[in-house]
């Protein structure tokens, strides 16, 4: 997702035999080109460069040219799309690694009830094609990488070695702490802030920051416990417009302070999940869209109208809301859909880049602060810009 959006995977053939697809099932690394014993900084070696060229420096200008018109050789658009192809091309390698792996699985055991693990679980568009083209019903834990690995080893001691039967599958992934009213007025008290709305109940603060979401603001939204996993869920993000043209440009570069090529999430009713985008048809509440871990293509009839979640190929990496999950952000997606139309939010992680997701009151404050979100909601407390 993101920047291999905007690319052609041109350089897929040249990248290929690297992965050296085996009979198997499994496939092989060209280790000349790769470093995993001693990687400090890099995962690669200098061979590597000498085949696709020098690495994008970080923090560089990335910038897309204009439909028909022709770049200047050398400027930032040329060498923006070639690191676009690049990772267009690894992209598209990657899924074939991937689908490679998991046909074979499905084919020697006749089973397409999958389950990935590892932090490539993370891959959601991968993921989607594993859905799409193969058929299969796949689980990823919303940690997919080494903490949600490390549940798995003990719950197959407990199951296998323990003789306990097996649990269900992870479906509330709200696991972190939470912080009440205290805590909140504490931090308020921190930063001096004694001037804010006091939202009596969930209907009054879903109002609240719909007014707001209609107006376009951005809205920075902590509740309750925290998300186990890298993807903000409804409890520690950033909500916005998505029926706006110029909202994913706002939150990118006042709020989230990143490259323009990184896309949002829409996080959307379970119910209305299928009239926007192309689903499977049955998503039950372990499925990857719950976690926004699927890529799935926005059906053209509502690309223009929820363009700021839509990215440059038509697709969007969905997260499907249900409220037996998380009541508080399914009535408040409800309640702007009610209001628009649109039971649709932009979803996004409740950070700055580099730094990590907000877990504190405190440190929602501090983000809130320091860039140009319009208002923030703790709890049943609202604070718009203007009362700092």
């Amino acid at each position: 997702m993101g920047m291999p959006g905007f690319g052609t995977p041109k350089y897929v053939d040249t990248i290929k035999p690297l992965i050296q697809l085996t009979d198997d099932g499994l496939f092989v690394l060209d280790t000349r080109y790769f470093e995993f014993e001693s990687p400090n900084d890099l995962p690669y070696r200098p061979k590597l460069l000498e085949l696709l060229g020098a690495a994008r420096e970080p923090e560089s200008p990335f910038r897309i040219a204009t439909p028909g018109v022709e770049p200047a050789a050398g400027s930032i658009e040329v060498v923006s799309q070639h690191y676009a192809d690049i990772a267009a091309s690894v992209q598209k390698a990657t899924e074939e690694a991937i689908l490679h792996v998991v046909r074979h699985a499905v084919g020697k055991t006749g089973i397409r009830d999958v389950c990935i693990a590892g932090g490539v679980g993370l891959n959601s568009l991968a993921n989607g094609r594993i859905q799409r083209e193969l058929g299969c019903r796949l689980y990823v834990h919303p940690a997919a990488g080494d903490s949600g690995t490390a549940l798995g080893a003990a719950l197959n001691h407990y199951h296998v070695q323990v003789e306990k039967p097996r649990a269900g599958a992870l479906t509330n992934p709200y696991l972190g702490a939470a912080y009440g009213d205290n805590e909140i007025l504490s931090a308020l008290r921190l930063h001096r802030l004694d001037r804010f709305l006091h939202c009596p109940s969930g209907e009054t603060l879903a109002k609240e920051t719909v007014d707001r979401l209609v107006a376009g603001k951005v809205v920075g939204w902590m509740q309750g416990r925290f998300e186990w996993g890298p993807r903000a869920l409804g409890n520690r993000s950033i909500l916005a417009n998505p029926t706006l043209e110029t909202t994913q440009e706002i939150v990118n570069v006042r709020i989230k302070f990143r490259e323009p090529f990184r896309p949002f999430a829409p996080s959307v009713l379970v119910e209305s999940a299928h009239d926007y985008f192309e689903l499977p048809e049955l998503i039950d509440a372990s499925a990857p869209e719950n976690f926004m871990l699927s890529v799935a293509n926005v059906r053209p009839d509502k690309r223009r109208i929820i363009p700021a979640v839509t990215h440059v190929d038509g697709t969007a990496r969905v997260q499907v809301v249900r409220r037996e999950t998380n009541p508080l952000y399914y009535d408040l997606i409800e309640a702007f859909g009610r209001r628009t139309g649109v039971p649709v939010i932009l979803n996004t992680s409740f950070n700055m880049r580099g730094e990590p997701m907000v877990d504190k009151p405190y440190d929602a404050l501090e983000t809130f602060c320091w860039n140009d979100m319009d208002c923030l909601v703790m709890g049943n407390d609202l604070i718009d810009k203007e009362m700092v």
